[in-house]
């Protein structure tokens, strides 16, 4: 019994100094021994060993960054690259990149945190330290070996794994990256305004399609100049409501805030009939909706966000009229800007419901967005030539930050504090705006804006 023991742990410790060996672990073998800050974004609250950064600084080997209400890059002296979420904390230390607080990308170089080390070739992948002490691992391109130094457990994860390590607990968690996961990752803080070299562009795409192929690589190296309009359709199978009210608001987003709602318009939608409204809607600027019908009935809320490219955003009334209040909103790129969203494009599908009984006066009025899509009839919100809707809910990528996310939290579209046309009766203060029923609209965003205030002013 005695000797067993003694060969299990002669086998762990052969085990261990191997992986050690191999992944190379030493500050020798990982080839870094400072780092570059190349990008800070958003604030500058940026600090090494306490003391702010700022662009061209050098982080010596033992030296901490942190990160407060910023995103950082790092750029190390073999090349590889390191960029630091918001309140993120992590050393140069023995294994490249050691983690203590946060959420960092890594790109060409090994990583460590107090429980795990990962050994990488040219791999691009995230880690994270939440709060609670739970480590999560996500690989976009390439192979990581990882070891617990905690345990002797070992694993590999290719492009398109993630993993999760509980604290106090042995083994790991595995499982696949959904797409929309993916997506938001190529979308999210660790690529929105950084720059990156031609090479690590091509490995994502790469990589992209072949874990999803046929569908459009969400990354662009540079935005396009003819973005930030967006066709809007009005869906109801079997109508049974001729036209509505749609109050359209825009929210800028200004480095890491939204600026307050701005009233464009009080438009007279026909039932299945769009309009194109155009200019100036940056990614990530969200758009919102509050829906009525002719009797100033309230039909719902709902909001999205600009993207990349133009895009097509459908917007669903159920076909029973009991099932007001809750609304599905489909939104994705629409580069030929003819209403429909492109077969390769990836597709936001979600529902958003007034939680609150009719009779609820109006700015005590909540609206959720439904994170599961459970208890949603999805027969009532099916439309031809839309996709049925996805078997979990996809959200727009900032509902997942956690500052700006109505996911975890209730909307109230008539709150005290908003923009006062937000909150009137439609058509009594502001004019209803036509929209065409042959769907020939065309509405400038900014124009129609102006328009608002030239009527206050008078």
């Amino acid at each position: 019994m005695r000797l067993s023991r003694v060969l299990k742990l002669v086998v762990t410790v052969f085990s261990v100094l191997v992986f050690v060996v191999v992944t190379g672990k030493t500050i020798a073998q990982t080839g870094v021994s400072r780092a570059t800050v190349t990008a800070i974004l958003e604030s500058n609250q940026v600090f090494i060993q306490e003391r702010q950064a700022k662009l061209r600084d050098v982080v010596q080997r033992q030296q901490q960054v942190r990160t407060g209400a910023a995103r950082a890059e790092l750029t190390f002296d073999n090349k590889a690259v390191a960029r630091l979420g918001r309140n993120t904390r992590f050393t140069v230390g023995e294994c490249g990149v050691q983690l203590q607080q946060g959420s960092v990308l890594v790109s060409g170089v090994s990583a460590c945190t107090n429980s795990v080390t990962a050994a990488v070739r040219g791999t691009t992948y995230i880690m994270t330290v939440h709060g609670n002490g739970k480590e999560e691992y996500q690989v976009l391109e390439g192979r990581v070996e990882f070891n617990k130094t905690t345990d002797p457990h070992q694993w590999a994860m290719e492009a398109g794994d993630k993993c999760f390590v509980e604290p106090d607990r042995q083994g790991v968690v595995r499982a696949k990256l959904s797409q929309g996961e993916y997506v938001r990752q190529l979308r999210g803080w660790a690529f929105r305004g950084f720059e990156m070299d031609q090479a690590r562009f091509e490995r994502l795409r790469t990589t992209y399609s072949r874990l999803f192929p046929n569908t459009r690589f969400p990354l662009r190296q540079r935005l396009l100049t003819n973005r930030g309009n967006f066709i809007l359709t009005i869906h109801q199978r079997d109508p049974q409501l001729q036209e509505v009210i749609v109050r359209i608001a825009w929210q800028r987003k200004r480095n890491n805030a939204y600026l307050p709602e701005r009233f464009v318009g009080d438009f007279l939608f026909p039932i299945n009939q769009k309009a194109q409204f155009r200019r100036g809607i940056e990614p990530f600027e969200r758009i919102s909706i509050r829906l009525f019908d002719r009797e100033n009935r309230f039909l719902g809320y709902t909001e999205w966000e600009g993207l990349d490219d133009n895009a097509a955003v459908s917007v669903i009334l159920p076909s029973e009229p009991e099932l007001y209040g809750t609304l599905r909103t489909v939104v994705g790129e629409d580069s030929n800007q003819d209403g429909v969203i492109d077969p390769d494009a990836f597709v936001y599908d979600f529902f958003s419901s007034v939680k609150t009984a009719a009779d609820t006066p109006r700015e005590r009025t909540e609206v959720i967005f439904v994170k599961d899509g459970q208890g949603i009839n999805r027969s009532a919100f099916t439309i031809a030539n839309l996709p049925p809707f996805p078997e979990t809910p996809e959200f727009p990528d900032g509902f997942y930050e956690p500052l700006f996310s109505p996911l975890d939290r209730s909307t109230f579209p008539f709150r005290a504090g908003l923009e006062a046309p937000l909150l009137t009766v439609p058509g009594r203060v502001n004019p209803l705006v036509p929209v065409s029923p042959n769907g020939q609209s065309v509405f400038d965003l900014p124009k129609e804006i102006l328009k608002y205030r030239s009527r206050r002013l008078l």
